[in-house]
């Protein structure tokens, strides 16, 4: 299987983004607010999982959870320290997990949930905690 390229994965996503959430708001499902909301947690949360991904050289979705890869990738995408870094990922991920929550599940979908919200992953027995949700 080769490997995709990362650049026109995003191009295409960045293409199909903004469509579905208009589709949603056009059917009631969300508010303009909701979709910006979406979109920048997306955009935030992808570019956290991309920068895992290069500095890992493979494809993962798991947050690191040692002080120093933390540091690593807060400066990566431009946050100030990792403690910051952690904040804002717990911020644009209970926002997302929120705004899913209030919809409606219908059959075959999945409502994602975080395992512990507010814990420390290491007492969980995680080796990371889910980038994207």
């Amino acid at each position: 299987m080769a490997a995709s390229d990362p650049a026109s994965e995003l191009a295409e996503t960045h293409a199909k983004l903004q469509p579905m959430l208009q589709a949603l708001a056009k059917a009631n499902w969300i508010d303009d607010e909701t979709a910006a909301e979406l979109t920048e947690a997306y955009w935030f949360l992808r570019d956290v999982e991309h920068r895992i991904q290069m500095e890992k050289m493979r494809r993962t979705h798991l947050m690191p959870t040692d002080e120093l890869s933390l540091r690593r990738l807060a400066r990566a995408v431009g946050i100030a320290d990792a403690g910051e870094l952690r904040a804002r990922w717990r911020d644009a991920t209970r926002r997302v997990l929120g705004l899913q929550q209030r919809w409606p599940v219908l059959p075959g979908w999945r409502v994602w949930r975080l395992p512990g919200v507010g814990q420390r992953p290491e007492r969980q027995g995680l080796r990371g905690w889910p980038v994207l949700c």
